[in-house]
């Protein structure tokens, strides 16, 4: 997964579900509106986790170059970040 921001503030996201032995099952991609890029990586987590449950999948595995996603996932930060991060995560059950 990854979500991006380009200097003027439009974002998009894409990213990918792959089955264990990493073959392609399916994809996703769009415009995200405004926003910036730690926005944009949580909001595709949260498609590609969301994407992934309604799929039927029970264990996720999420690849990310956002550091800041990652600590906030591994960490348990308690940033603003960090709980916006948790009502989403809340919203896919």
């Amino acid at each position: 997964m990854d979500g991006s921001c380009l200097c003027d503030g439009r974002a998009g996201a894409g990213g990918l579900i792959r089955i264990g032995d990493g073959n392609w099952v399916t994809g996703f991609s769009g415009f995200m509106g405004i926003a910036n890029n730690t926005y944009a990586e949580l909001m595709t987590l949260f498609f590609g986790v969301k994407l992934a449950n309604n799929m039927g999948c029970n264990q996720v595995c999420c690849y990310s170059d956002s550091k800041t996603i990652i600590d906030i996932v591994t960490k348990r930060l308690t940033s603003t970040i960090a709980m916006l991060l948790s009502l989403l995560v809340f919203r896919i059950y």
